[in-house]
């Protein structure tokens, strides 16, 4: 059961249904916004797409997720907040977890002003975006907050990188995995292990 965290429109979701369904596997978008989930729930039937959605928490499904995902949402927790928000995730059911977001670098708040004033054409989404950008997460306050003290969750960091171009890689996942499942991941990640680490950086 994969459940995305303010899925919006459930654009994850549905790519992941319409490229890996499986009868075994369930996609389920989350997000308080009604009008966003009615959108995304119609845009999988129409797909006919075996996606569903649902408004409210996705902490506290009838059935919890065995991995947790979401895009651009990590950069609205801070602090404690933060902690908090990866820790709901480490369920005895629950396999990891990977957020993805804007990687905090000298570029992000110029890449996401341009992004989003030929996106938008609302001056709070302007703002939105700069703000967001300014507010992205560095690597080693990640894997702070992604850290379980038991040890049964590994902390790791995804596409993070500490270079003077990061324009190449915007965006950066949080991961946290069970421990006794990394090598797998790292197996399944093939190439891409690479750019899997642990490290603060």
């Amino acid at each position: 059961r994969v459940v995305d965290i303010g899925c919006g429109i459930g654009f994850v979701m549905r790519w992941l249904a319409a490229h890996h369904a499986a009868p075994d596997v369930e996609y389920i978008g989350v997000d308080y916004n009604a009008t966003l989930i009615r959108a995304a729930q119609h845009l999988a039937d129409v797909e006919s797409l075996p996606a569903r959605f649902i408004v409210g928490n996705a902490f506290e499904l009838q059935e919890p997720a065995h991995i947790y995902t979401s895009t651009g949402v990590i950069h609205h927790f801070r602090g404690e907040d933060l902690h908090t928000f990866f820790a709901k995730q480490r369920g005895p059911h629950t396999l990891g977890c990977a957020h993805f977001d804007i990687q905090a670098s000298w570029a992000s708040p110029i890449g996401a002003a341009i992004f989003h004033w030929a996106r938008f054409h609302e001056r709070v989404a302007h703002h939105d975006g700069l703000v967001s950008a300014l507010r992205a997460h560095r690597g080693a306050p990640l894997l702070d907050a992604l850290e379980d003290p038991t040890g049964e969750f590994a902390a790791m960091l995804f596409d993070n990188q500490d270079r003077f171009v990061p324009i190449f890689r915007i965006m950066q996942a949080a991961v946290g995995w069970r421990a006794e499942l990394v090598d797998e991941l790292r197996e399944q990640l093939g190439r891409g292990a690479r750019r899997l680490r642990e490290d603060r950086p």
